[in-house]
């Protein structure tokens, strides 16, 4: 779990190999209940679904050429989050994300 102050975000380097369009999942937390938050490909914003999906959420739906992106995840609202879950998927059938396994919220 990383905690991103209310002003500050995260970033990641991916390489996508096989170009076309990819759901993207994150996980967060703000006192210990689920939380959205802005998630950005190479600077742009994912156009935003914000759909409840398990213990995930379904950020939405973007197009993704071969090659390496930058994904940006930023809270929303003023507040700082907890994240610790992004995923994206190019099988658009996948509707969301559980796990087994519960953690203590992080103090």
């Amino acid at each position: 779990c990383v905690v991103i102050p209310k002003a500050g975000s995260i970033s990641t380097r991916i390489a996508i190999d096989v170009p076309g369009n990819y759901a993207v999942f994150a996980r967060s937390t703000r006192a210990t209940k689920p939380a959205t938050a802005d998630v950005f490909i190479d600077d742009a914003p994912v156009p935003p679904i914000n759909a409840r999906a398990g213990q995930t959420y379904l950020t939405g739906v973007v197009a993704l050429t071969r090659g390496k992106h930058t994904i940006t995840i930023r809270p929303r609202g003023g507040r700082d989050i907890r994240a610790d879950f992004i995923l994206l998927t190019n099988d658009l059938t996948v509707a969301g994300y559980d796990f087994a396994y519960h953690a203590a919220p992080v103090q």
